[in-house]
Formats: structure tokens, C-alpha cells, sequence
């Protein structure tokens, strides 16, 4: 109990004059109701009570300042869903080279895979409270990249192929809380993320020389593959234009959206390569060939780092009376650290006369833990009921 301001009464009610008798402030039946003023005197016959909202007079009492502390309002709690589209370019994942040489002339030709350009599709599921809630988000990523041509001189079929294919995948299940300090909109999420990623490079060739009286091909073809499990951490922030952090029912806004996790991953790494000289000639065909191939497996899990960045702008607006429809458009960029597992595997073949033809080729296929960097832009669309 404690004394009370005088509070306003309505035009309509006249002030009662209090005797000189004592006035009794009643406490509520619950300790988290409001306290309750009662004037008592003998021209009402019941008594006039005003109630006064415990948050809203110590919100009254430090000031505004204290506001930006707040949960966030209903229009942020619920239930949400939405679909991001993901087109990412991934770094080279494994060296896979092959080589081609003219023994008379001393010219030779190589070439080696590359990074390659995917998509991917995110569906986030999440149900929100005024501070806590839970997320489950599924990300499904796959790049395919090839190109082939042909040697200098050109021929008129394709002699070189080069190709680099990723799959990746990753699951978080987490609990996210969100609060709004300084009119920005933050939220953290606390969870488990499990991830399978499968890697391939390869590279063939095939050149003739000195008339077709010599052929040589050669191939090389390196994997990679990290499953693993571990803790994510996410911090995510949303800022509105021209508002606090109570978003209203429609406007434009930036957000951005950092995460990183430390998984315990199986690895394993694979490289083969075959190289094949051929003289096609009647009076004596001859044939030199070689394989060569390595793997490597990891029976101790080690802690693997995975990051994730995006950045950019959003707009919402109203749909119907409970809900929102959100729409973004962000730079993104993702790193995976991978296997230092080590694996390599080499071929080289030749055939020569000396005079009148010679030719050579090999091939590397190279496992060297090369980490995984994506780059590229995501476009979502997503309702909040």
C-alpha cells in the first residue's frame, strides 16, 4: 500500500468534498492488479473507483526513454511462414586439371575446373510470442556448372569438358527471442543445426595430333563430402523507416541477418585420375595408359565453422485484419569451412617416335580442404498471422 496521485474525474461527476474523516486506500484481491482509490463520502452512496495500470504509471514516472525496452507489439507475435530464393555462385571446391601436349612442337594446352552458379530455396516455419518462440528453418542449395571447347587449332568436336556440381543442405531447430531497443527491432535465435554437403570437380580431354597418328585422353575427378551437427547462434536486426519499432501496417524497412554455428563433422575426401596415349597406326598400334587414385576418410569428428550474412530491404503491408504479407530483397553470403583432409591423385602418358609423331597428357585431381565461400542475392516472400 502507498499513497496514490489524485487522479481526473469525468465532467460528469462533480468532485465529492472529503471530510475530515480518514480516507482508506484499498489494495486489489491479486498483487499484480492495480491498486484502487476510493473517496468516501456521504453524497455518493456507492464510491467512485479509478484504476491506474502499475506498468503505465512507472512508465509514466522514467520517462519515455524507458520505452524502447518493451516487447515487441502484437503485430510481431504469431504464427509465420515464408520462402526465400537463394542464387549463389560457389567458389572452386577441388583442383581437377588435365593437360594436353605436341612432344615435336613443345606446345601444350591445360585447363582446370572452376566455381559454379546455383540455387537454392529456404522455407522458414516459426511461431513467435511477445518475447520467445521457436523457428525451424530448411535450406536446400545445388550449383551445376560445365563448360567445355576445343583445343587451339580448333576442331570441329568438343575435346575438353570441365564441370563442378555442390549439394548442400542444412536444418536448424532453434528458440528465438526478440526485443526492440533504440527503435530497432532485434532478435536472437539459440538452436541445432545439422548439415550434409556433397562436393564434385572433374575435368576430361581428348586431343589428336600429326595426322590422327597419335590420340591422348585423360580425366580427373575429385570429392568431397562433411556431414556434421552442432550449435547455431543467429542476431538479426530489422529497422522501419520513419518509425519506432512498432512497424504499423504497412511500410519499408532494411533488416540484416548473421548467423554462426560450430558443427562436428565426418569428412571424407576422393581423387582419381587416367591418363591414355594411342597410336592407331597399322603397322604397329601401340597403347600407354595410367591410374592413379586416393581417399581419405576422418573417423574423429572435428569442429567445423559455417557463417551466414545477409543484408538488405523489406516492405509489408496489411493483409485482412490479423495479418502481414513481407516481401525482401538481400545480398548474401555463405562460408563453409571444410575437411583439411588431404587427398591427390596424378597420371601422365606418352607416346613418341622422335621424327614423325609424339604427343602427351595428364591429369591432377587434388583434395587440399579448400573452404567453401557462396556469394550472391535472395529474394522472400512470407506471411506473419
Amino acid at each position: 500500500m502507498g499513497l496514490q496521485e489524485d487522479l481526473p474525474l469525468p465532467e460528469s461527476i462533480d468532485r465529492p468534498e472529503v471530510p475530515n474523516e480518514p480516507v482508506y486506500i484499498l489494495p486489489s484481491d491479486e498483487a499484480d492488479q492495480d491498486s484502487e482509490i476510493v473517496w468516501l463520502t456521504d453524497q455518493a452512496p456507492n464510491p467512485k473507483t479509478v484504476k491506474s495500470s502499475r506498468r503505465h504509471r512507472l512508465m509514466k514516472r522514467m520517462g519515455r526513454y524507458m520505452e524502447p525496452m518493451r516487447p515487441l507489439n502484437l503485430c510481431d507475435r504469431g504464427l509465420y511462414f515464408a520462402t526465400e530464393f537463394t542464387f549463389l555462385s560457389s567458389s572452386q571446391i577441388a583442383k581437377s586439371q588435365v593437360e594436353v601436349a605436341d612432344l615435336l612442337s613443345d606446345e601444350d594446352q591445360l585447363i582446370q575446373s572452376k566455381g559454379a552458379f546455383g540455387y537454392g530455396q529456404r522455407a522458414i516455419l516459426g511461431l513467435q510470442g511477445s518475447v520467445f518462440g521457436f523457428e525451424a528453418v530448411y535450406w536446400d542449395y545445388g550449383s551445376r556448372g560445365f563448360e567445355s571447347g576445343s583445343w587451339k587449332p580448333p576442331y570441329i568436336f568438343e575435346q575438353y569438358t570441365i564441370g563442378q556440381s555442390v549439394d548442400l543442405s542444412t536444418l536448424d531447430l532453434e528458440i528465438t527471442q526478440k526485443f526492440c531497443v533504440a527503435g530497432v527491432n532485434w532478435g536472437t535465435a539459440l538452436g541445432l543445426r545439422k548439415m550434409e554437403y556433397v562436393g564434385h570437380s572433374s575435368a576430361f580431354s581428348l586431343a589428336t595430333y600429326h595426322d590422327q597418328k597419335v590420340e591422348v585422353s585423360s580425366s580427373a575427378l575429385a570429392k568431397n563430402r562433411l556431414d556434421g551437427i552442432g550449435p547455431t547462434f543467429a542476431i538479426r536486426g530489422r529497422k522501419a523507416i520513419s518509425r519506432f519499432c512498432d512497424a504499423g501496417n504497412y511500410g519499408t524497412g532494411l533488416f540484416w541477418d548473421t548467423r554462426l554455428s560450430w558443427l562436428w563433422a565426418d569428412s571424407s575426401s576422393s581423387a582419381i585420375t587416367e591418363a591414355s596415349a594411342v597410336s592407331p597406326t597399322y603397322d604397329s598400334p601401340t597403347v600407354a595408359r595410367s591410374l592413379d587414385y586416393a581417399y581419405t576418410i576422418s573417423n574423429d569428428p572435428k569442429l567445423r565453422m559455417n557463417f551466414g550474412l545477409q543484408y538488405g530491404a523489406e516492405c509489408w503491408r496489411a493483409v485482412g485484419r490479423r495479418s502481414r504479407l513481407v516481401t525482401r530483397a538481400a545480398f548474401e553470403y555463405q562460408y563453409f569451412e571444410q575437411s583439411d583432409d588431404y587427398s591427390m591423385a596424378s597420371s601422365f602418358a606418352f607416346l613418341t617416335n622422335d621424327f614423325d609423331f609424339g604427343a602427351a597428357t595428364g591429369a591432377i585431381a587434388e583434395n587440399s580442404g579448400k573452404d567453401l565461400n557462396m556469394f550472391g542475392f535472395t529474394l522472400m516472400i512470407g506471411i506473419n498471422y
